[in-house]
């Protein structure tokens, strides 16, 4: 019995460990959210993407990360890929930008 709870100690240790929010990510209410580091996102575990997502640290790395993909993602050119394309968008108030998702992975794989 007494390796049942063992067991069970070390299971719920690592779920724990696994749940865990690193500081400037948990942040008390009230309290300025810092951005992460794109890389940071890797190692931060929540039980589904929407949990994921609705930390604000986190939602707003990604929209920094994806304002940076469209604006510095170039061709084999040299030319920006998106940059005419969000110009353009508004010019004729259109709703949507397609992304090529294969743009987006090459460039920011845990975006994608």
């Amino acid at each position: 019995m007494g390796g049942e709870r063992e067991n069970f100690l070390t299971h719920r240790q690592r779920r724990r460990h696994y749940n865990e929010i690193p500081g400037s990510v948990a942040g008390d209410e009230g309290e300025e959210q810092d951005e992460l580091l794109l890389e940071q996102l890797r190692g931060i575990k929540f039980n589904s993407l929407k949990e994921w997502i609705d930390v604000l640290a986190i939602s707003c790395t990604i929209m920094c990360a994806f304002k940076e993909f469209l604006k510095m993602y170039i061709d084999k050119n040299g030319t920006s890929v998106y940059g005419q394309r969000i110009k353009t968008l508004g010019k004729v108030n259109s709703e949507s930008l397609k992304v090529s998702f294969l743009h987006l992975s090459d460039s920011k794989a845990i975006l994608a």
